[in-house]
């Protein structure tokens, strides 16, 4: 969705609209549920303990914060997400009925964002005047979701959300096969490449699923030849060296200002200058998220990283200039730990563990974000941290309920 803010606040509508409503919903459908969780906790020792311990943590995490007010207002906003993962997680326990209606609204949200792209990038004056307060990534694809990278990612969380709906038999298999195109087409078009490598992943994941039960299908030669169109489509658009893509673009100069805006800060600093490339930028960020983390171990705060730390440095600010509060660490452990602390990461890792136990395709999820958020970080975009909160509260509960374990 456009982030369409509050007036006179940095939050927009969404971050009202959608935890308002997951706790409405809370409230009508599971008020049995939740009354029932709270005498249960009220009544255990131990929950009560924990509780007030995650709660001491975080505070200290505040308090020892360099910028104490910052990872303050970012704790809080997190909680937004709070009431999704509740809801998700109790209806994954309680109504699953309503846990396909879910990921029928996702999938629906992701062909809608896939073909309204695609109108996008064949019409570029409309693309810019819609992303006129974002940067302008054109011709890399970036539909209403953020920057190409973030709305790759969404693509391929959306293709596990189209696998489930396969195996719960809610779409058919020519629906299925359809949007692989879809999603795939618009994956090429974002230049993502890590995420089209993970895009790579799935489809011989969905090409061996495919092959055990009916062989050399039609749909497995379907996937099959969309697959090898696709991989020959990326190589030619971002890796020939030909700037196909270029000709579909008005704004050749985007990346040569940048170029030489870096030449101009190197020449002024002294500095030889060098070529920028996703490579060395992302040297440049684990260097400087590595030395955060050298001064203060047990983290800074959410969104401090991004909104002091990066925001402060000459070298970044000199490029990106805005822009760069709205980078992370670009590596998943990483930002975990510069938000949350080393006790976080831990925990990270013991849910990844626990969930590779089932056997639902939701396991794939958590295979997309360990291998999506090596050399990124997605989760700082809204709509992806939703999707991703409904998505583990779904996981979990399988997990409770165990009907999927080995």
């Amino acid at each position: 969705m456009p982030e369409i803010n509050i007036p006179f606040t940095d939050f927009n509508f969404a971050n009202i609209i959608v935890p308002f409503s997951s706790i409405l919903c809370l409230i009508l459908f599971f008020k049995e549920e939740l009354c029932k969780f709270f005498s249960k906790f009220l009544n255990n020792y131990y929950s009560i303990f924990y509780f007030f311990l995650l709660s001491f943590y975080f505070v200290v995490l505040n308090l020892t914060s360099p910028y104490p007010l910052t990872s303050l207002k970012y704790t809080l906003k997190i909680l937004e997400y709070l009431p999704v993962f509740i809801l998700a997680l109790l209806i994954g326990l309680f109504k699953t009925y309503y846990k396909n209606l879910l990921f029928l609204v996702i999938f629906l949200i992701a062909i809608i964002l896939n073909f309204f792209n695609l109108i996008l990038f064949f019409n570029p004056d409309l693309y810019k005047t819609i992303f006129y307060e974002r940067p302008y990534t054109y011709p890399r694809a970036q539909s209403l979701v953020g920057h190409p990278n973030s709305y790759a990612f969404f693509i391929n969380l959306s293709l596990i959300v189209a696998l489930v709906l396969l195996n719960e038999s809610l779409i058919s298999n020519n629906i299925f096969n359809f949007y692989f195109i879809l999603s795939g087409l618009n994956l090429v078009l974002t230049g993502s490449k890590n995420n089209f490598i993970l895009f790579i992943f799935l489809a011989l994941y969905i090409l061996y699923g495919i092959y055990k039960k009916n062989k050399f299908s039609l749909d497995f030669e379907i996937i099959l030849i969309f697959l090898i169109l696709n991989i020959f489509l990326f190589w030619l658009f971002w890796l020939s060296g030909l700037e196909i893509i270029q000709k579909f673009s008005y704004n050749s100069w985007y990346k040569q200002a940048i170029e030489n805006s870096l030449s101009q800060f190197f020449k002024e600093h002294n500095i030889i200058t060098y070529k920028i490339t996703s490579i060395n930028f992302r040297e440049e960020i684990y260097s400087y998220a590595l030395y955060v983390l050298s001064q203060f171990p047990l983290g800074v705060g959410p969104y401090v990283f991004q909104a002091e730390f990066l925001s402060r440095n000459v070298k970044f600010t000199a490029l990106w200039g805005e822009n760069t509060k709205g980078f992370n660490a670009h590596n998943l452990v990483l930002q975990v730990w510069l938000d949350f602390g080393i006790l976080w990461v831990v925990i990270l890792w013991s849910i990844i563990i626990l969930i590779f136990r089932l056997n639902s395709p939701l396991k794939l999820f958590f295979i997309v974000v360990l291998l999506g958020n090596i050399v990124d970080y997605f989760f700082t975009n809204p709509l992806i941290f939703y999707i991703s909160s409904i998505l583990i509260g779904f996981s979990l509960s399988e997990v409770i309920n165990e009907k999927n374990f080995n």
